[in-house]
Parts: structure tokens; sequence; C-alpha cells
């Protein structure tokens, strides 16, 4: 059996990356897809020029959500800290 130098040729990657799809890969693509589609929405509209539908969504909700949003990242973040001293 051959070791391992480290370097990786493009058509390598590709037959690892067919060889290795499993259900779990094929589920996380089937979740991420929905999950990712108001986001492009949003960015379609965004740089559509999808009228003043955006500027209306920034001055009335926009601001609530972002701050929701950084409460949350922080909020996981701080209850994540306590779990990161049981890591070895």
């Amino acid at each position: 059996m051959q070791g391992y130098n480290g370097s990786i040729n493009t058509v390598q990657a590709v037959e690892v990356m067919k060889s290795k799809l499993t259900l779990w890969d094929a589920s996380a693509v089937l979740l991420a897809v929905p999950v990712a589609l108001p986001v492009l929405a949003i960015l379609i509209s965004f740089f559509g020029g999808g009228g003043d539908t955006f500027g209306h969504l920034a001055t009335t909700v926009l601001p609530d959500y972002l701050f929701n949003t950084v409460l949350l990242m922080l909020l996981v973040g701080v209850q994540k800290l306590p779990l990161k001293r049981f890591r070895k």
C-alpha cells in the first residue's frame, strides 16, 4: 500500500468525492437548499431592482431581524463556552 505524500490532483479529488457520497451528505444538501432559498431570493430582489420592497423592509423589520440574529449568535456562543472545557 502506497503512503500518502500530501499531494492530490483534481482527478483523484473527484474520484474520492464520488466514492464517499453518503446518505448524510445527500440529506445535508437537501436540507441546505430550502434554507438557502430565502437568502437567495432577498439577494436577487436586492440586486435585481425589485422596486421599493427592500427599502420598505430595511426601514420596518430589518433592524429587529438583525438584532435578533446577532443576539442569537452571541447567546449560542456563550452557551458553547462551558462545553469547550470538556473536550480533550
